[in-house]
Formats: C-alpha cells, structure tokens, sequence
C-alpha cells in the first residue's frame, strides 16, 4: 500500500499547478515529507497525466526488449533517472537498477530471471557464474 493515497496526490499536484503555492508550502498543506516526492508526482501528472499516479501493480515483468530500449534512451539522451522514469512511467531505481546491471554485465544481465526456486537436479549441478554467461546470437547484435 502507497504511503499517500491517490487522491491526496491529485489534490497536492492540483494545488502546485494553480500557481498559488510553492512546492514547501503544498508540502506543508498537504504534510508530505519529501519536496523530492512532489516534484516527481507534478512531472509524472505533467508527463503522463494524473492516471500516472495512481498505485502501480507490483512485480512487473518487462521484456529484454523494452529494458534495453529503456537503458539505451537514458545513455543516448543523457537525462536523469527520474526524467527517463517519468517517460516511461517507472520507477527510477528501476531504471538505475536495469542501467546498472547493463554496464556490469551487458545484455545478459537484462535477461529475464526464471521465477521461483531452483529444482533439486539444479542444486547437484555447479552452479554457472554470471561472468560465463554469453549473451546469444540475436542479443549481440541489439547490443552493437
């Protein structure tokens, strides 16, 4: 559950945008902890209009395509996290995070985890690091 509900994100945004208020005073009003929070909320409303700030579903699973295009848009662009979040409607630790683990690891590591505990036929394997991992045919060309 979101820490400040739906509406009262509308009102703070509502209130921001009428020009009456700095974003210290809404946040006053409004008893929100954050500046940060606010400004992210106006732009997500500005960018994406107010169905954007409504609570997300959890556990997502995007595919390696929209991850790279995501990773690929936030280095060519050279935006911020939250600027390429707001875009996409994300959250930017999860832009960071998919950034991260490209510069770490390459394509490879945007691959989708399979879910859920490993089988016990995968336990008496040895386990394959991720430095050995090699990305396929297709990735190596979304990657060039």
């Amino acid at each position: 559950m979101s820490k400040y509900s739906y509406q009262l994100k509308i009102h703070a945004v509502q209130e921001y945008l009428s020009k009456e208020c700095s974003y210290a005073e809404v946040c006053r009003k409004f008893d929100i902890h954050s500046k940060r929070q606010l400004i992210t909320w106006v732009h997500e409303a500005q960018a994406n209009g107010y169905e954007s700030l409504a609570p997300r579903k959890t556990h997502h699973s995007y595919s390696l395509d929209f991850k790279l295009q995501v990773v690929n848009y936030y280095r060519m662009h050279e935006l911020s996290t939250v600027q390429v979040a707001v875009k996409f409607n994300l959250n930017r630790s999860q832009v960071y995070s998919w950034y991260r683990k490209y510069k770490n690891e390459g394509i490879v590591g945007l691959r989708p985890k399979p879910i859920g505990r490993p089988t016990k036929a995968m336990n008496k394997r040895k386990m394959i690091k991720k430095s050995k991992i090699q990305p396929t045919k297709e990735e190596q060309y979304k990657w060039a």
